[in-house]
């Protein structure tokens, strides 16, 4: 029973290992799972959710909306295990929103909480200036990115 769970959270042992040393290694690897969730379940996003919301009928050039955009951006963070960088899961929500709605206002973001400042740093780092192309654009955000950039970028 417990070697067919083990194979969910990805536990590679040797059925040879004594009981114990198999018990020892499930609770260091559903420990290391649980601060996961713990972080996960301490985020606070509904405040940034909001603020995405204004997205909802703004179509992208590509097909599709905006909204459900950003909303896929922070899914592919998660799924990358990105759960330590509220910052990043944050400004993945709003990283189009300067941009496609540039009568945001800022200040309103910058006091959402103490990830204001930091979250709004980064969206105006991943946000295409109007007088930008494409390709002066990619190469300012790789050339001059902050290690949240990069990681959003990568």
């Amino acid at each position: 029973m417990i070697l067919a769970n083990l194979s969910v959270i990805n536990l590679k042992i040797n059925q040879s290992w004594p009981i114990f040393i198999v018990y020892f290694c499930l609770s260091i690897k559903l420990s290391f799972f649980m601060n996961d969730l713990d972080t996960l379940r301490n985020l606070v996003l509904a405040p940034y959710i909001l603020k995405a919301t204004a997205l909802i009928g703004v179509s992208r050039k590509v097909g599709g909306n905006q909204f459900r955009h950003s909303f896929a951006t922070l899914g592919i963070l998660l799924d990358y295990k990105y759960f330590y960088d509220a910052v990043l899961l944050k400004a993945a929500l709003l990283h189009d929103l300067l941009e496609d709605l540039p009568a945001t206002k800022v200040e309103e973001i910058r006091k959402i909480d103490s990830d204001g400042n930091a979250v709004v740093d980064l969206v105006l780092e991943v946000t295409k200036r109007s007088d930008e192309i494409k390709l002066g654009y990619m190469e300012r955000v790789s050339n001059s990115g902050s290690k949240n950039l990069m990681n959003f970028v990568l």
